[in-house]
């Protein structure tokens, strides 16, 4: 899977709030993490029971970074990320076994929103751009599908009765491209 984010600044006050992620879920997971606000270690990588670390780039508030998580399917997982604007590019490989990744995902970070005070108006945190994936046959899609596709919303309670705090856009672009909002309340 594999997507383009642009480095956002940082709208909540949490540390590690807010963060972009792309991963792959299973079993176990694998994912990689962008945090608003850039700098050094503001770019992650993580593996369920494997592996984590930052990558060397240190992108800055504005910088676009194109993002992609790669199975092999011979138990080797790729994590890449290149910043379009400077440009670099860093890939690590972890060793995960072999597994199977039954769902792929793209979201922000917002478990700690909750007790954040609403906007005056709803708040981009995160656009992804360009998103596209292919499955272990060698099908090719936007977000959309060839496949089954879900909306993630945060509400006050967890549950569809709440508040909305957090919800993405429509998409856009044939299933590239949406938005995560932070949601005037």
């Amino acid at each position: 899977m594999a997507t383009t984010v642009t480095v956002s600044p940082r709208t909540l006050s949490y540390l590690y709030s807010g963060s972009a992620f792309i991963g792959l879920n299973g079993r176990y997971a694998a994912w990689i993490n962008v945090d608003p606000g850039g700098g050094a270690d503001s770019v992650g990588y993580a593996a369920t029971n494997v592996g984590t670390g930052p990558f060397r780039l240190a992108p800055r508030v504005g910088d676009r970074l194109a993002i992609s998580i790669y199975y092999d399917q011979r138990g080797h997982i790729f994590f890449t990320v290149t910043d379009l604007t400077r440009p670099a590019t860093q890939t690590m490989v972890l060793y995960v076994g072999r597994l199977i990744y039954s769902a792929a995902r793209l979201w922000v970070q917002t478990d700690r929103v909750l007790s954040v005070v609403p906007p005056a108006a709803s708040t981009r945190l995160w656009q992804f751009t360009g998103s596209r994936l292919t499955t272990y046959s060698g099908d090719h899609g936007t977000i959309t599908g060839p496949w089954t596709t879900s909306k993630m919303i945060t509400t006050t309670t967890g549950t569809a009765s709440g508040t909305v705090i957090v919800s993405p856009s429509g998409l856009s672009s044939n299933g590239q491209n949406f938005a995560a909002w932070l949601r005037h309340r």
